[in-house]
């Protein structure tokens, strides 16, 4: 089961570069690998809702990545857990491997290591709250998830809560719509622990923070642990609450790039709990041509060991090259597009994607169009003709316009100003 997760992360890793993230996040992302047999893989979905959709719209492009990481075709076959009792969800096999005994320290990550066994070893005695902040791909999560699996195992009866950002505003948002807000503050108010992962997206949202920022005071002054992640320091979280920001720069622990030594270290610990014979100049030209995503090494381990236990492919140097080039290729940032920049902004402002480029004239919407313009003429290299295009057809004077006069309100508007360079930093974080 471990290898076939491993081989299921991989074909995600592909498909997430094919797809855009709201689309990922919603289908494809909550799939789980069941077991493997002969030519069909069974996966599970959590609703017949959710599988007849993924079936409709994803399930060749699942089938064509299964062969593209696996070398010979496959039949998925999806299975949904309602009505299946013996279906069950299966537990991420790198959930598992998530633990402080496989984490690389070094000198980059030595103090945030430190300080996530010391909170795992007796939460909410020392640095609460603990905040992981550093670049995509350096070892939150895994953190995150070490806590969360010792305090689990040390302290079987903690209510433990983990939680991406976006999670978090989801759950905030439905408990509003459903007006069952007593059942969201239970879920988070009663817990033990509280791990938030990307915290930063909580930011720009004024309801959101006010509701965290008295989650977070109700744990702590009841002594519960909370840990949160962020892709930076709070203080360049520009659009962040004054009052939330100042109590997470009480416990700041960041995590740097790893230097050379630090990811052959890195490389041969994950080839050993894949169970991966790697030599050493396969292991120097991984450490060489991946200098700083851990994730990127990750992907390469997941490929190497997916071609060695299906095909008998031993991970000579000419195929760790070819495997490094398919992996850069496949996940490193693509181009910010108009659509990623949608994504975002709506987001932001929670509006559909689909009202921003339509004939809608609302001011709010005319005021997030008008800022999503904004935004694409400073990520992307398209002319005013082409974004006008890319929002129904508009002309280019009407982007001029917007263009100029969000400029404007920037100048004269600090919290807008804030949002937007936040709403940018974002983009560029989920390349």
């Amino acid at each position: 089961m471990e290898s076939l997760q491993q081989v299921w992360d991989t074909v995600c890793s592909i498909v997430k570069q094919k797809i855009s993230t709201v689309a990922f996040n919603s289908w494809i992302g909550i799939i789980k690998p069941i077991f493997l047999e002969e030519d069909r893989l069974y996966l599970s979905v959590p609703s017949t809702f959710q599988k007849n959709i993924i079936e409709t719209n994803y399930l060749k492009l699942i089938e064509s990545t299964c062969e593209e990481v696996m070398g010979f075709k496959l039949r998925a076959v999806l299975r949904s857990e309602q009505g299946e009792p013996e279906g069950g969800s299966v537990k991420s096999a790198l959930d598992s491997q998530y633990t402080f005994e496989n984490f690389v320290v070094a000198a980059s990550n030595k103090f945030a290591f430190a300080a996530a066994q010391a909170v795992a070893k007796a939460p909410g005695r020392t640095y609460n709250p603990l905040l992981i902040y550093g670049e995509s791909g350096l070892g939150k999560t895994h953190l995150l998830t070490a806590i969360k699996n010792t305090v689990s195992e040390n302290y079987p009866s903690y209510n433990i809560v983990a939680v991406q950002g976006e999670d978090f505003i989801n759950d905030f948002i439905e408990s509003i719509t459903h007006n069952s807000q007593p059942d969201f503050r239970k879920k988070y108010r009663s817990c033990d622990v509280l791990l938030v992962d990307d915290i930063q997206f909580i930011a720009n949202k004024t309801a959101v923070q006010d509701e965290f920022y008295s989650t977070f005071d109700n744990l702590h002054r009841a002594g519960k642990q909370i840990v949160l992640s962020s892709d930076r320091p709070p203080k360049d979280i520009l659009s962040l609450d004054s009052r939330l920001r100042s109590r997470l720069e009480l416990g700041l622990a960041d995590i740097g790039a790893p230097d050379y030594e630090t990811r052959v270290a890195i490389i041969r610990k994950k080839a050993e709990l894949a169970s991966l014979e790697l030599s050493d100049d396969v292991v120097d030209y991984i450490a060489d041509k991946i200098k700083v995503n851990i994730r990127q090494i990750q992907a390469v381990i997941t490929k190497l060991s997916a071609k060695y236990i299906m095909n008998g492919q031993i991970p000579t140097l000419l195929l760790t090259i070819e495997t490094c080039h398919d992996i850069i290729s496949d996940i490193s940032r693509p181009a910010i597009t108009v659509d990623i920049i949608k994504e975002e902004v709506s987001r932001v402002y929670q509006i559909p994607p689909e009202d921003i480029s339509s004939e809608k004239q609302s001011a709010q919407i005319s005021l997030v169009r008008q800022i999503a313009m904004y935004v694409t003429r400073e990520l992307t290299g398209l002319s005013l003709k082409e974004i006008g295009a890319e929002f129904g057809d508009r002309h280019y004077s009407t982007v001029n316009y917007a263009i100029a006069r969000t400029a404007k309100e920037i100048r004269k508007n600090q919290k807008l100003s804030e949002t937007i360079e936040d709403i940018i930093k974002n983009i560029k974080s989920k390349q």
